[in-house]
């Protein structure tokens, strides 16, 4: 058999070709995740902040799976099968790349609070911005995980 015709076999067959796609997707997800790992670590180290230090250790994982679940999201759309089982398929990846999403936001707001909310903190003589800033960060942490359970909820 020729090389020709196991391509053809497999982009003949929906299954082994989404297969294919999938592990496509799993090394390009890799390869996209640590390449912009580098360039961010390299971006980070010219600044006086330590916010794209956290921001950028933090979200490598999910950026990982965010950059899969649209992959997998797209590979579900090409297969073209319209049952109740892709369907529930595609909602799952649609949730899981919101729940991605909403902990990117939830850690940059978190780091950004961390980092200049402390900062302004440690300059004022009062203590109240002390007791204001875990509210803050409570409150916020609150509003993200009510929008990002309120969109997985609407799909």
């Amino acid at each position: 058999m020729s090389s020709g015709s196991i391509l053809q076999v497999i982009w003949g067959n929906t299954y082994l070709r989404s297969l294919v796609l999938f592990a496509i997707a799993l090394i390009a997800s890799k390869i996209i995740v640590i390449v912009l790992h580098a360039i961010t670590k390299k971006l980070a180290s010219h600044t006086k902040s330590n916010f794209d230090d956290i921001l950028f250790k933090k979200t490598k994982t999910p950026l990982y799976f965010l950059i899969l679940f649209f992959s997998i999201r797209a590979i579900l759309a090409s297969m073209g099968i319209d049952n109740t089982l892709m369907l529930r398929l595609a909602e799952l990846t649609n949730a899981v790349i919101i729940v991605n999403i909403a902990y990117v936001i939830y850690v940059a707001v978190g780091a950004a609070i961390d980092t200049w909310g402390v900062e302004w903190a440690s300059r004022t003589e009062s203590s109240l911005d002390d007791e204001i800033l875990p509210l803050l960060r409570k409150t916020s942490n609150v509003i993200i995980i009510l929008f990002a359970l309120i969109f997985v909820l609407s799909e």
